[in-house]
């Protein structure tokens, strides 16, 4: 037997899948699956929720799949310690069964490393049909589940038969569900046959990056497969459009209905918002995110999100490095009721714990953080002005002086200097893309602390990606170096009162050079297209109740706070290309 190492070195880019679906219940299923949502219907909507900020572990010399089984058997104890808490919900991170550190491992892309992690997971919607293992047994009952499949699948030429690759998986992780009495939501690699497909891969089967909900019982729930691939193909699979999206949804026991999204999902306009649209309002959200501090944080967004959407999510972030980390449980107003980001990693693995009640079980007030069109909090200049009326974002609407900074080394954008003695200001950037405006105020400007704001626009995939990220940003950040801002500053002392940040352009309109604006385009979005708009200090979020979201300005504002600033940045979601 091989040893365990501390933590993988390497660090993987999300990973994405759409679901496939197939199968229906018996009688007597059907009348359990019915009988279990009727109780989540008779819930209050209060709830106690875990996140585990899960650190998997790679083993050396032993087969892949032993690998997903140490992992199995790792978290298993941090799901009862959730449990110990009263939760009665757990989300474990995206990969946490150790399928993100194989894939692309020694810098070899082989389907083996997505099937060795593989279960063939029943195609469960909402409860149905009925599939619990823990009553079908520990060995796979290959014929009862050659049943909910169509015969080409029950049929396969596989010993044992395809439709038990991964048994033990799902029996195991049911178990646990069923241990710890509560719902339990594990990532892992669905395989799902599918010859004679068009898009169908030489092996046979698709492989979707998943997450599998177990309830308190070790009932399948239901399976959702992500819906945009970064950094994993051909390892894993994404479906061909149409359908491009399918939203995976389920009534938990305690009567609050979730929505599901993985990672990257994030950050593209079309599964940002689905669930939001069906009028659901509590989000789990498994990921593996790579932080790009320090204006692209995982908690970050995760608040932004909440607010956007008027949703609680529960984040549950992998910490595998200083890239990564960063889990959380956030209302939808924006408050932060858990979170941890621990760059020196000594605190991980972790359970944040924390007792919240659904929106939907209660009025949403009408004082939300997302304002229709936010007053800016102070008189606007004309630059701010000429960005929010979205008139062409060009280098020559920028008033004042222009450096060009660069950020993480390769990039470059147009940005400019806060004077390092102004308590207060306005400012401007822009690149040919995007104009951004900043305006401020401090209690207390710390000697030799430079700050800037900055305009950058840049695409990152490489050859193992479906769906780039079209990345513009405004970004305000500190940078002792100016104009160059990378290595970033992680401390910093000056004090902020009042912020306004706002920005405008192609990157918040969602479209590239290759996708012009449509004629119609009359300079207002859907509230649903913006996306990340949150300020954080010192590496934690401040409590999103004293900030304000506008959708049609693409704005952020704070007034009457008091925060030292780690940093503030604006961006717009991926378009679907």
């Amino acid at each position: 037997m091989g040893h365990a190492t501390p933590r993988a070195s390497r660090a993987l880019v999300c990973v994405v899948l759409l679901a496939t679906a197939f199968a229906t219940a018996s009688a007597a299923s059907a009348a359990s699956a019915a009988s279990a949502a009727s109780a989540a219907s008779e819930g209050t909507g209060a709830y106690t929720a875990a996140v585990i900020s899960f650190v998997p572990e790679w083993v050396d010399g032993v087969p892949l799949s032993h690998v997903r089984d140490h992992n199995v058997q790792l978290y298993a104890q941090w799901v009862k310690a959730a449990a110990q808490q009263g939760a009665d919900i757990a989300v474990l991170p995206e990969g946490s069964n150790g399928f993100l550190l194989a894939v692309g491992r020694g810098r070899q892309y082989e389907r083996v490393q997505g099937a060795a992690f593989a279960s063939v997971v029943p195609p469960v919607e909402n409860g149905r049909p009925y599939v619990n293992p823990l009553e079908m047994g520990a060995v796979c009952p290959a014929e009862a589940l050659a049943r909910l499949r169509p015969p080409a699948v029950s049929s396969a030429a596989s010993s044992p038969p395809l439709v038990c690759w991964g048994w033990a998986q799902l029996y195991n992780v049911s178990a646990m569900a069923a241990a710890a009495n509560l719902t339990l939501v594990a990532s892992m690699v669905d395989m799902q046959p599918c010859a004679g497909e068009p898009s169908c891969p030489s092996d046979g089967v698709y492989q979707y990056n998943a997450a599998v909900v177990f309830g308190p019982t070790g009932q399948i729930l239901s399976v959702f497969h992500k819906n945009h691939l970064s950094g994993t193909s051909p390892v894993l699979d994404q479906p061909p459009r149409p359908p491009r999206t399918h939203p995976a949804y389920f009534d938990a026991p305690f009567g609050v209905r979730f929505g599901i999204i993985i990672c990257q999902d994030m950050a593209f306009n079309d599964t940002s918002s689905m669930y939001s649209k069906m009028g659901i309002h509590d989000i789990i959200f498994p990921t593996r995110w790579s932080n790009l501090l320090p204006v692209v944080f995982s908690a970050q967004l995760d608040q932004s999100f909440a607010m956007l959407q008027r949703s609680n999510i529960l984040a549950a972030n992998q910490a595998v490095d200083k890239k990564n980390g960063g889990s959380a449980i956030i209302l939808w107003t924006g408050q932060v009721l858990a979170s941890d980001y621990d760059p020196t990693l000594e605190n991980y693995p972790s359970v944040l714990v924390a007792q919240l009640a659904s929106p939907v079980a209660q009025p949403l007030q009408k004082s939300s953080p997302v304002a229709a069109d936010a007053v800016p909090l102070l008189a606007p200049p004309s630059e701010i002005s000429a960005a929010k009326g979205l008139g062409g974002a060009k280098r020559e609407m920028v008033l004042g002086a222009q450096d060009t900074c660069r950020f993480m080394g390769a990039f470059k954008g147009g940005c400019a200097k806060i004077d390092e003695t102004s308590l207060e200001g306005t400012l401007s950037a822009a690149t040919d893309d995007i104009l951004c405006a900043f305006q401020y105020k401090r209690t207390y400007a710390a000697p030799n602390e430079t700050f800037a704001l900055m305009a950058l626009t840049f695409k990152l995939n490489n050859t193992h990606d479906v769906d780039p990220l079209f990345n513009r940003l405004c970004m305000v950040m500190r940078c002792d170096r100016f104009p160059n801002c990378w290595p970033y500053d992680e401390a910093t002392s000056s004090v902020w009162s009042d912020l306004y940040l706002v920005g405008s352009g192609d990157g918040f309109d969602f479209v590239t050079p290759e996708r012009p604006l449509p004629p119609s385009f009359n300079g207002q979005l859907p509230a649903d297209k913006i996306w990340d708009v949150v300020a954080v200090r010192d590496g934690q979020m401040i409590d999103g109740r004293s900030m304000t979201l506008d959708r049609r300005g693409r704005s952020i504002s704070a007034k009457g706070i008091s925060e030292t600033l780690f940093g503030l940045s604006l961006t717009g979601l991926s378009p679907l290309l």
